[in-house]
């Protein structure tokens, strides 16, 4: 087995996956891509039940932790170097996405349970039981979900628009404040994110790929 790293290096280049044929998130180093340096395996550990189909995983922290989801329920964020679990949630309706917000939250993207969900991130409660939602907005098939630093928004595509979102960082709400239809013949979407380097994100739909400038 390779020596497991204790954080994402500055000047590496990493591929992160959800893998749901072994119920685990993992982490390749490209210049090394026969096998991952890094996995956390949540079918080894008898609690974390709701992490079966896991659905996607982020690096947050400066590379020091990854945020994931499982379509089984769970969200969590989990510490790199010791793997210890330093927020865990069950928001369930299928959980696609997870993204952090100011004040110390998260927000999990549920797609049949039509919700984004607010939680707080505090490290020093019990990890055995899931933490309370602070606040859930209606949102139907909601896949994605991404933080604009530049707007102070959160962009979330769900069945047939793309909304841009307000944040209340001292209540947690949420609310919609416009609202972008997908170009005809266009539902469902998928993914959304930021395309690296540039004020632009990627979105895709069941039917097709496109390029969002906000």
């Amino acid at each position: 087995d390779p020596e497991e790293p204790d954080t994402l290096s500055a000047d590496g280049k990493y591929i992160l996956l959800s893998e749901q044929n072994s119920r685990s998130y993992q982490i390749y180093d490209i210049t090394k891509p026969s096998k991952p340096v890094w996995q956390w395996k949540t079918n080894e550990d008898g609690h974390y039940t709701t992490f079966n189909n896991p659905s996607d995983v982020k690096p947050v922290y400066n590379g020091t932790c990854i945020m994931a989801v499982s379509s089984g329920g769970g969200a969590a964020i989990v510490r790199i170097k010791d793997k210890k679990v330093l927020f865990y949630a069950n928001p369930a309706g299928n959980p696609h996405s997870i993204e952090l917000l100011p004040n110390n939250r998260v927000v999990v993207a549920s797609s049949t349970g039509n919700k984004l969900t607010v939680y707080n991130i505090d490290t020093t409660r019990n990890m055995k039981t899931p933490a309370t939602a602070v606040y859930t907005m209606p949102f139907d098939c909601g896949h994605n979900v991404v933080w604009d630093e530049g707007r102070k928004c959160l962009w979330s595509a769900g069945e047939n628009y793309l909304e841009k979102i307000a944040y209340d960082e001292a209540s947690g709400k949420l609310t919609s404040v416009d609202k972008y239809k997908f170009p005809e013949g266009n539902h469902e979407a998928h993914d959304f994110i930021k395309i690296y380097g540039k004020d632009l994100y990627h979105m895709s739909t069941v039917e097709n790929t496109f390029i969002f400038d906000p």
